[in-house]
């Protein structure tokens, strides 16, 4: 497996894990301070349970899922910044 089709599954999962961050963020009132952790966990949640539906090994997904809160969290930042609003 090549670094490519890691990197796609984990932008393919990147929407997924945005939504629910910011779902958690507003039902469980976190800080800002545990959002990339959040990120990072359901990022890692969705590669695992996504893992029966490819043909990839379990340790590849929870990377992928990984690499996916990543960037998650670094996208929120990103739009965050540029609009210039802080969130809670």
């Amino acid at each position: 497996m090549d670094l490519t089709t890691l990197f796609i599954i984990a932008l393919t999962i990147v929407g997924l894990i945005t939504a629910l961050v910011q779902v958690l963020k507003t039902t469980l009132n976190l800080t800002k301070r545990y959002i990339p952790i959040v990120s990072l966990a359901v990022g890692i949640l969705f590669g695992v349970l996504l893992q029966p539906l490819t043909v990839y090994s379990i340790y590849t997904m929870a990377v992928a899922g990984f690499i996916g809160g990543l960037a998650a969290s670094g996208a929120f930042d990103l739009v965050k910044v540029t609009k210039g609003v802080d969130q809670k």
